[in-house]
């Protein structure tokens, strides 16, 4: 049997080698969720279940500096998971590294990169790259990590309100109904975000389920218990589990948009929410959004007639209006067949006098 080669030495690739091969893939899930040694069982199941996370991954890691390796990423990461260091701590760490020679700017994209690879939230700058459609959290030298995340993982003021999410709220309803347009985001601080897009409504969607699950199962002082479990319950009322209107609209995103994003397949398999879990004060992280969302749901009329045919909101009111639709053409209908028989019979008389 070989001899197993130790996770630092694994990791000591520049980071343009994509973690596409399994070792590597497992030494980096090592690294960020420190698991320790993984049977061949559990290493099949990190490249299935965090496929997604590694394209990710590799997407974030393009066109970086030669010089970082996966090792730098990840004894970064070993550094901010200091809750009380503050951003020029963690520079001073990463610099103090015996043989270091990263340069202070390439030091700060380092940390940035840790960040979003570990907890996938964009805080601070990449070099020049632009985040197209994504927030980016600034990040102060003398701010700890803890202060960034705790904006986006903080519970809301308690919504005074009591609305229950019908399950016609849904993300093929979003899309079929209200005419939104889904833009599939790896930044957990954009998850529900609502844009417009050249007049159309634009909302963002965090489908990394697996890499949610992965931190709950595990413990993260940044991402709490109570938001994790909640994002992933904003996933399970958009994308129903077993609704199969949901897993053929979805399975078609896989596919169509894999050359650009590879959504994760877990997102729609999150479960299902009973009535009392669909009321809207118990969404206490994500409560806003969704409540900006189901506006938009409620107030936007279909774009067209196959729209029309989808839009069951209001049920009493499509029933109302197909059998207008149908009355209509009904009396169109025996309209022209009454117009053609009438013709036909004055055409037969016609001829009848013409023969005698």
């Amino acid at each position: 049997m070989a001899a197993q080669i130790p996770i630092d030495d694994v990791l000591r690739v520049s980071l343009s080698q994509p973690p596409r091969s399994s070792e590597l893939q497992c030494a980096i899930y090592n690294a960020l969720w420190e698991k320790g040694h993984l049977t061949e069982g559990y290493r099949r199941r990190v490249e299935e279940r965090l496929s997604p996370y590694f394209s990710h991954y590799e997407s974030q890691c393009e066109d970086l500096p030669g010089e970082f390796t996966h090792w730098h990423v990840m004894k970064a990461v070993e550094f901010i998971r200091n809750e009380n260091d503050t951003k020029a701590a963690v520079h001073q760490k990463i610099r103090s590294i015996p043989g270091c020679q990263l340069s202070d700017k390439s030091v700060d994209v380092l940390i940035h990169l840790a960040v979003r690879l570990w907890l996938m939230i964009c805080a601070g700058k990449l070099a020049s790259r632009v985040d197209i459609g994504q927030f980016q959290i600034p990040w102060a030298e003398n701010e700890c990590l803890k202060t960034i995340t705790d904006e986006i993982t903080s519970p809301q003021q308690r919504i005074a309100t009591t609305i229950e999410l019908p399950t016609t709220f849904k993300a093929v309803n979003l899309e079929h109904q209200a005419g939104m347009r889904f833009f599939w985001t790896s930044n957990l601080a954009d998850h529900l975000l609502l844009r417009d897009d050249y007049g159309r409504p634009k909302v963002h969607i965090f489908h990394h389920a697996s890499f949610l699950k992965q931190h709950l199962e595990t413990g993260c002082i940044f991402l709490p218990d109570g938001f994790l479990r909640e994002t992933l319950q904003t996933l399970a009322l958009l994308f129903p589990q077993l609704d199969n209107q949901t897993r053929r609209w979805y399975d078609e995103k896989r596919t169509s948009i894999q050359a650009e994003c590879q959504l994760d397949r877990a997102a729609i398999e999150c479960g299902l929410l009973s009535a009392e879990e669909r009321q809207i004060d118990n969404f206490l992280f994500w409560g806003e959004r969704i409540i900006a969302l189901k506006r938009v749901f409620d107030d936007t009329d279909p774009r067209s007639f196959l729209g029309l045919w989808r839009d069951t909101r209001k049920i009493t009111q499509w029933y109302t209006f197909w059998i207008a639709v149908l009355i209509l053409a009904l009396t169109i209908i025996f309209g022209l067949v009454q117009s053609v028989t009438g013709i036909m019979q004055v055409w037969v008389s016609m001829k009848s006098l013409h023969q005698h």
